[in-house]
């Protein structure tokens, strides 16, 4: 029974395709197939319509805003996250803001320039405008970022990502862990492929041949191995699991369970 204006679909099917896009990320086929199911819809109004819930979401924004005033008060500001996004050299950079306090975004700007004159009246200006008390900002240090900072919030405390730090600080040992995954990998493919190999040419009947399958597949998927730096890294991930394989291996000789 609602809707926006020159729209035939109520605002419940602007909302779901909005909520299937962003928070289900589902593509536009994926939608659609979704939506045919209970509406006749082609898959280009699907386009219309998310174009539509992003023109509600913006429109939004204040209301929203308005709305966690109070809460931010009683927590006595804002503490604002800026980052910019380029996804290639040459296209524009989104430049987000976040409230990290609560989690939610405050400014998100397509912008072809991140100088700091186009960052303080772009990007800035327009939160303090608002009026809410800002208790400090954390960014990623870019250079235009501090100096629009300093510009716009002069008196407010200005921090260093934290997990920024930790990718920079953890980037000598990521970089040894990184090399020596390649080490591994590159003795271990050739031995594991003669492994294969070797366990194949077994007779079916042989009583060791389904304990060598499961080893060769446990090993190739060790191969798999990834990390999360800058604490889980790859490489030593890596020689753990390969101490765990000989480990089991040496029990199984002992034990007279499989050929050496």
């Amino acid at each position: 029974m609602l809707s926006v204006s020159g729209c035939s679909y109520g605002l419940d099917v602007i909302v779901e395709v909005g909520y299937q896009r962003f928070w289900q990320h589902r593509t536009v086929p994926e939608i659609h197939t979704i939506l045919q199911a209970q509406i006749p819809i082609s898959e280009r109004q699907v386009l219309n319509l998310l174009a539509n819930f992003l023109a509600l979401l913006r429109a939004g924004q204040a209301a929203k805003i308005a709305g966690l005033a109070t809460e931010w008060h009683r927590q006595g500001g804002l503490v604002l996250a800026i980052d910019g996004m380029q996804p290639e050299k040459g296209s524009p950079a989104l430049y987000v803001v976040r409230e990290a306090q609560l989690g939610v975004t405050l400014k998100a700007e397509m912008l072809e320039s991140g100088d700091q004159h186009t960052l303080a009246t772009v990007i800035l200006e327009p939160i303090k405008q608002w009026g809410l008390p800002v208790k400090g900002i954390v960014s990623d240090a870019q250079e235009s970022i501090r100096l629009a900072v300093a510009r716009v919030y002069p008196d407010k405390p200005h921090q260093n990502c934290q997990f920024h730090c930790l990718k920079e600080a953890g980037r000598p040992s990521y970089e040894r862990d990184r090399t020596l995954k390649k080490q591994l990998k590159k003795r271990l493919r050739g031995y594991v492929r003669r492994m294969r190999a070797a366990v194949r040419r077994l007779p079916d009947h042989d009583p060791y041949r389904s304990v060598l399958v499961k080893y060769a597949r446990l090993l190739h998927f060790t191969l798999l191995t990834s990390g999360l730096p800058p604490f889980d890294l790859a490489g030593i991930r890596l020689v753990q699991q390969l101490k765990t394989l000989e480990a089991s291996l040496q029990r199984a000789q002992e034990k007279g369970g499989i050929r050496s």
